[in-house]
């Protein structure tokens, strides 16, 4: 029993997008920890600070290399209009890190790519 290609498609752009967002928020977490260790006196606490804030940022790029590759995978497979709906669904922000822009930037891509 095989899952409707659409239903897929939906899912793994889901999961996508909220791993994206997640390692989003993490790297927005670290970077207030990262800024308020900076003005302690502690070294220790600092060296960790800024670690987990590199490994966040890792985890983060790693996550948005993801999502943009997983709509350039999709866009054959779901519309355009649909893979942003659910991007804003989920997302909504139109900041310059969102989900929501990031997928309208792939999506613009095939656009001119295809010129």
């Amino acid at each position: 029993m095989s899952l409707d290609p659409l239903f897929q498609a939906n899912r793994i752009l889901t999961e996508a997008i909220t791993q994206y967002l997640q390692a989003s928020n993490d790297l927005a977490t670290a970077a207030e920890r990262a800024s308020a260790a900076s003005v302690g006196r502690d070294a220790a606490t600092r060296r960790q600070a800024f670690q987990e804030l590199s490994e966040r940022g890792n985890q983060a790029r790693f996550a948005k290399k993801q999502l943009t590759d997983t709509v350039r995978r999709l866009r054959n497979t779901l519309p355009g209009a649909q893979i942003e709906s659910l991007a804003a669904k989920l997302d909504g922000r139109e900041s310059a890190d969102s989900a929501l822009t990031l997928v309208r930037t792939v999506l613009t891509e095939r656009i001119w790519s295809a010129a």
